[in-house]
């Protein structure tokens, strides 16, 4: 769904997040990727910017969830057990 007020890169971005999170084990920039269909250096780009804010973090040469996105889940998680 694309709408009128939707951001190109933000979902660009939460399909890399999406990718990442689907993995048990850390993935190469090759894969993410193939998986997202974008080009390999606008996913670096993305994942670089996401590792800025502690999304996403690389270990070696593989990309994994950031410890920031686990606790952004994790409150949520929390706060829609009140409802």
């Amino acid at each position: 769904m694309s709408g009128r007020y939707s951001i190109a890169v933000v979902r660009k971005a939460m399909r890399v997040l999406d990718a990442l999170a689907g993995r048990k084990d850390p993935a190469t920039l090759t894969s993410i990727a193939t998986e997202v269909d974008l080009p390999k250096d606008q996913t670096f780009r993305i994942l670089i910017t996401l590792q800025e804010d502690r999304l996403t973090d690389r270990v070696a040469d593989r990309w994994i969830v950031g410890v920031k996105l686990i606790a952004i889940g994790h409150k949520a998680a929390l706060n829609r057990l009140a409802y």
